[in-house]
């Protein structure tokens, strides 16, 4: 390993990609610059230190490279993410607190699809799939709401956290279904789908639902402070300046801040929106707290964020498969031997509902619900048939009436542009 800097004749850029959360990297890396930022062998610990190695535009030895050319992935990788076009954005400086509409596309808000084609109320009546799409729309409203009328901030909290509590009550797998079909491309379905596996997941844990009450309201809330600062680390493949990096790391003192000024001062909330970024060895943020260090409320927000940053599409990499971040999430539990990891993947299942799968007999299906009894045959509905064609009619059926089996998790099911209304109410 070298920690000089080398000359870019001597460099060559490698596919984002390929860094991965709980894998070593098999080669030093540099920065465009040439300048040196990880070391051979080293393991990311979480999404975040990804995020920030991809933004410096990560290169590797021309050396290197000929020494890993024998294994396709990272050629293949490679070759995809050089062929694909992609043009850099520039970074621009910003303040927060500005006024946010759903009607924009302004920071990643736009109305939401979930809502769109049919007039629903959001009482009894209103199915998950409305009521988590009503809450999308109105989550910039709640967000102009924290910077120009904190009294209406905190009726707004109050009514989307009664919301989330209705669609925990009719029907928690309808909900991790939409999650999970759903293209995660805003702030605004980031929290709310956040607030709502939280709940599911502090629930499933055994907490009373006072508390749970109060780890939804702080998922919501736990990007706040910082939300274009969000929209474009996730959106941009340029490389960030010392100056954002900084202020990354100070957007969760900046969320508790403005729910102070709102009024809302419990510990619950205040800590689970602080330590969300805090991580078990240490290497978290803003005060790297260790494993037994971070409230429990942190750690069940922390997960779910985490998982939902890995399935969901980044500028600077492919979104991970479901199967995949879960394996991740097991791994970090075995390693710091903590059961909330465990936990996360019994709240949401093995096949969790609104993943797509190949059959053993070719079929591709989604999941449409866990069934208690099995947990590796949940009941599916068949999307495409053994033939490749696809059906007219979704029929949900239990794997565990027949001999099939879960193959393979099938990487292309959202873009077959399934209508979450049509699994669930």
């Amino acid at each position: 390993m070298s920690t000089k800097n080398v000359s870019l004749e001597e460099l060559e850029p490698i596919a984002t990609s390929l860094l991965t959360v709980g894998e070593s990297l098999p080669y030093d890396l540099y920065n465009s610059k040439g300048k040196f930022i990880s070391a051979k062998d080293y393991i990311f610990k979480n999404e975040m230190e990804i995020s920030m190695v991809a933004h410096a535009k990560p290169m590797r030895l021309k050396s290197d490279s000929t020494e890993l050319n024998t294994n396709s992935k990272l050629q293949a990788a490679s070759s995809e993410e050089q062929n694909s076009g992609s043009s850099s954005k520039n970074y621009v400086t910003y303040g927060s607190g500005e006024k946010l509409s759903p009607t924009t596309t302004e920071y990643g808000f736009q109305k939401s699809r979930l809502t769109e084609g049919r007039a629903e109320g959001d009482g009894a009546q209103a199915g998950v799939v409305h009521i988590i799409g009503s809450l999308v729309d109105q989550f910039p409203v709640l967000y102009d709401a924290f910077y120009e009328d904190p009294l209406k901030a905190r009726e707004l909290l109050n009514d989307i956290v009664k919301k989330i509590f209705t669609i925990l009550n009719k029907d928690v797998d309808a909900a991790i279904g939409v999650i999970h079909i759903s293209e995660i491309q805003s702030q605004a379905e980031h929290c709310v789908f956040a607030a709502t596996l939280a709940a599911i997941y502090a629930r499933t844990i055994g907490y009373p639902d006072r508390f749970v009450k109060l780890v939804a309201s702080a998922a919501i809330c736990m990007n706040l402070g910082a939300i274009k600062l969000h929209h474009e680390l996730n959106s941009s493949d340029t490389e960030l300046s010392e100056g954002l990096l900084a202020e990354i790391r100070k957007h969760s003192e900046a969320s508790v801040d403005l729910m102070a000024k709102a009024g809302i001062r419990h510990p619950t909330i205040n800590n689970a929106i602080l330590h969300h970024h805090e991580r078990p060895d240490g290497e978290g943020y803003p005060k790297g707290l260790h494993s037994q260090e971070i409230p429990d409320e942190a750690l069940i927000i922390g997960i779910v964020d985490t998982y939902l940053a890995m399935i969901g599409p980044r500028a600077y990499r492919k979104k991970v498969q479901p199967k995949e971040a879960l394996k991740q999430v097991l791994f970090e539990g075995h390693k710091y031997d903590n059961d909330f990891y465990t936990t996360f993947i019994k709240a949401i299942g093995v096949y969790p509902a609104g993943t797509f799968h190949e059959l053993s007999n070719g079929e591709v299906v989604v999941v449409a619900r866990r069934d208690p009894a099995h947990a590796t045959k949940p009941l599916v509905c068949t999307i495409t048939n053994d033939s490749g064609k696809s059906v007219n009619e979704f029929v949900i059926r239990k794997l565990s009436a027949g001999k099939l089996a879960i193959k393979a998790p099938h990487s292309g099911g959202r873009e077959l542009h399934l209508n979450p209304k049509d699994i669930w109410k």
